[in-house]
């Protein structure tokens, strides 16, 4: 049973690696996408919190969203196989044992995916309102290779 412990705290740090990683890059596809704003933002003064906040906003979105969306998923193969096992075992010692996540292991994955969300678009955005997006600008129109 620690096997399978293990087994399954390892591939749940490999997942939470691959949405920390995904949400970073969608958020830097993002700010990719927003630099002339991103730009004027920071021409006419706007502080780094209030730059940051719609891309932090919107990892944790996307970590949230995923979380659900996956705990959905979840919930079918669970239902499938456990009505598969139950027809093939029938009535055993066996089916008391398996049991979805608990509610606060339910809410527990969604924070989660809120904060990894969150954490990815951190990443991206630490460096936002150091003139970032106007010195990329001006070094575009000097070095235009």
């Amino acid at each position: 049973m620690t096997v399978c412990r293990t087994a399954a705290g390892f591939f749940t740090f490999v997942l939470l690696l691959a949405c920390l990683f995904t949400v970073s890059n969608s958020v830097q596809a993002s700010l990719i996408s927003r630099r002339e704003e991103i730009e004027i933002l920071e021409l006419v003064g706007a502080t780094s919190s209030t730059i940051r906040k719609p891309f932090l906003i919107e990892g944790a979105f996307q970590g949230g969203f995923a979380a659900v969306v996956s705990l959905l998923i979840l919930g079918v193969i669970y239902y499938v196989a456990y009505q598969s096992i139950e027809r093939i075992v029938g009535s055993s010692s066996i089916l008391p044992a398996l049991q979805f996540l608990s509610a606060l292991g339910v809410a527990a994955a969604v924070i989660a995916g809120l904060f990894f969300g969150a954490l990815g678009s951190y990443i991206c955005v630490v460096r936002l309102n150091t003139g970032w997006a106007a010195t990329a600008r001006v070094s575009q129109h000097e070095n235009p290779a």
